[in-house]
């Protein structure tokens, strides 16, 4: 659909004041931002390149060089929480390790070992 535009001259101020939380894609986010949200600073994804191994965190907004512990990297480059009780893990559902006092059933940390098993 077509838009229609005031041909209303503004002032450099009217427009802040008419857009105090407008952002463009004329606006450069601040580094390591690729694309930002809600300020320069909040980024919603990271600068990608030769060399820079850069994640979103989406908890925060913010890139990160690396994934903090109980998070593991998506195929979009974002931090992603663990499942629960996991101290690492590769995917969303598969828990590498477990928190002290947890076993590992079924790609899982469990508090307990499920009905009809043991712990070995």
């Amino acid at each position: 659909s077509m838009r229609t535009f005031s041909t209303e001259l503004l002032s450099p101020q009217s427009v802040v004041d008419r857009c105090d939380h407008c952002f463009t894609a004329l606006v450069d986010c601040n580094y390591p931002c690729n694309t930002c949200q809600d300020s320069l600073t909040d980024c919603n994804s990271c600068v990608t390149g030769p060399g820079i191994q850069l994640h979103i965190l989406p908890t925060e907004n913010r890139c990160v060089s690396s994934c903090p512990d109980k998070y593991f990297v998506d195929s979009r480059r974002a931090c992603r929480p663990c499942p629960k009780h996991c101290a690492s893990c590769s995917f969303r559902d598969i828990c590498d390790t477990c928190e002290s006092g947890y076993k590992k059933w079924n790609e899982l940390c469990h508090e307990k070992c499920p009905l009809n098993t043991v712990d070995i």
